[in-house]
């Protein structure tokens, strides 16, 4: 679409309508078209090596939109191909007068066009977002220097980047269904229950904990080995009522009913693992998951799900719970406070006095017990513990790297981990490093290491967990800054910058894993302006 956007004398300038999306993931951008409207026909000379052009200040840059057709007519048109690594994304600034560059416009009779000044349009609607290696998990939309690939093996065999994984994995597509990656395989992950797209999975190595966590062996009336569904005493009825799938989860049903004949207090309860099984002690830290598909009936007392503590005799030392009122995705975690701690516990109970009555129906899936501060994605187990295998996604650079400068940029959504992690990282190892990391307290920093050398560290908070942060460096000798969801931090002026080898995405390289889920990573290969750098983060 084209508009009359501003003249003066003889000319009138309209702007080819271009807008690149602040965040969209581009190849090579078509290029932006400028019309000049004569008021008689010209001819324009001095092409290819001396075109007529107009200035545009493209974040800061000077660039050219060049004229390119139109001679003959009264109706120029001058094009501006954006360079790689230009980025504007509060608009591009045109300047007046036409510069002939050496060429010249003249009227069909030789004439040279004394007046080519016009009205400086207002461009704020043309926004340059070109990097030279793009990452779009979200869109399945991946770049280097002008190529584009719709799927990350293909993109990753054309720039020699790697992801690996050893073991196979789990994941929700975009309908909710659980499904299984193969070994090397990514995973593109969705929330279960909004269906929201969360992006590309990365987490470290982690073990399941619960040993039969797929009901193996389980049937109407029949626990599988190592669960065990228990009334709590006399008067009480505790089976299992059903046993299927939900969406890809292998889930069982069990149902309480009856009256407590007891003299005391009774908790009819799911253990998911013995009592004596899952060695613990103080000072570690454990997350247990479970997945409440239904939750329904009458009882006294609600069920809650706890992640408790065990003596060497098994006597209970405390614990910590979530309610399984809500039904839903649950999880609990507990740092293990008691020095006499050695065992850990993972159940479903309620509590019951003599006379109370219960009939309540649990219908659960996916239990995981983790020893970690947090929870990862479900690791299937049939009868034994079983660990899944630690991914890493790497980029040697290549022709999109820079070594004196660049703008590196990340956004990533919160895995739940309270541990230093990398959203990603220019590196050649832990001591030489450009990262975006996510601190313990959840902000997100920049670090520039040379040598082991710390040059440049700025720290701004982010969002909390289960949520997205975007987070920018832009660095060049003596000048590096940051940016986090739209915040900047102050530039270090006095900073080395460190041999680069290679890009890691969603850890750090020294351990460090992100544990969540990485939407979006861009490289420029300039040190934007500070004022790009905050609009790229917003």
């Amino acid at each position: 679409m084209n508009k009359k956007i501003g003249s003066v004398g003889s000319l009138f300038l309209a702007v080819g309508c271009v807008f690149f999306p602040q965040h969209n993931v581009l190849a090579a951008p078509s290029p932006v078209n400028f019309t000049v409207s004569m008021n008689e026909a010209v001819n324009v000379s001095g092409c290819p090596s001396n075109c007529p052009r107009i200035a545009i200040t493209v974040g800061g840059l000077a660039r050219y939109a060049s004229y390119s057709a139109g001679s003959g007519t009264s109706s120029l048109t001058f094009s501006y191909t954006p360079t790689v690594g230009d980025l504007d994304l509060d608009g591009v600034t045109l300047s007046s007068p036409v510069d002939l560059n050496g060429g010249s416009i003249s009227d069909l009779n030789g004439n040279a066009i004394s007046n080519l000044t016009f009205t400086v349009p207002n461009s704020s609607g043309i926004k340059i977002d070109y990097p030279s290696i793009s990452l779009d998990f979200m869109n399945d939309r991946y770049t280097s220097s002008g190529s584009v690939y719709t799927d990350l093996p293909t993109f990753l065999g054309a720039v020699a980047g790697t992801f690996s994984r050893s073991t196979t994995a789990t994941y929700y597509d975009a309908s909710g269904q659980l499904q299984t990656a193969a070994a090397n395989a990514p995973r593109f992950n969705y929330d279960p229950s909004t269906l929201q797209k969360l992006g590309l999975i990365i987490e470290e190595a982690s073990t399941n904990y619960v040993l039969n966590s797929q009901f193996t062996g389980a049937a109407v009336g029949v626990p599988p080995p190592t669960i065990t569904v228990s009334s709590g005493g006399a008067g009480i009825t505790a089976n299992v009522s059903a046993v299927g799938t939900h969406n890809g989860e292998n889930y069982m049903e069990v149902t309480f009913t009856g009256t407590s004949a007891a003299a005391g207090t009774i908790y009819p309860a799911i253990n998911f693992i013995a009592n004596n099984t899952t060695a613990a002690a103080t000072g570690e830290i454990w997350t247990e998951s479970l997945h409440v598909i239904t939750y329904s009936g009458t009882s006294p007392q609600g069920f809650n799900m706890e992640l408790g503590e065990l003596d060497s005799s098994k006597n209970f030392l405390g614990a910590t719970y979530a309610s399984l009122s809500t039904g839903g995705y649950l999880r609990a975690t507990r740092t293990l406070s008691n020095a006499n701690t050695a065992y850990i516990r993972f159940m479903i109970y309620s509590t019951l006095t003599n006379g109370q009555s219960i009939n309540r129906t649990i219908r659960f899936s996916v239990p995981q017990l983790e020893k970690f501060s947090y929870q990862t994605s479900y690791i299937p187990t049939t009868g034994t513990t079983k660990t899944r295998g630690k991914e890493d996604l790497t980029v040697p650079v290549g022709g999109w790297f820079n070594a004196a400068a660049g703008t590196l940029y990340t956004k990533a959504y919160n895995g739940g981990d309270r541990s230093v992690a990398g959203l990603s990282a220019l590196q050649t190892d832990s001591n030489n490093r450009i990262t975006l990391i996510r601190t313990t307290t959840l902000g997100i920093e920049h670090l520039v290491n040379v040598g082991g050398v710390t040059q440049a560290q700025k720290t701004i908070s982010g969002n909390g967990d289960y949520l997205a942060n975007s987070g920018c460096v832009a660095y060049e000798i003596n000048n590096v800054i940051g940016s986090v969801n739209g915040s900047l931090t102050t530039n270090d002026t006095s900073a080395n910058i460190p041999s680069i080898t290679k890009m890691l995405i969603g850890s750090w390289g020294a351990g460090g894993y992100l544990n969540g889920h990485v939407q979006s990573v861009k490289y420029y290969p300039q040190r934007a302006q500070d004022a790009q750098v905050q609009l790229l983060t917003q």
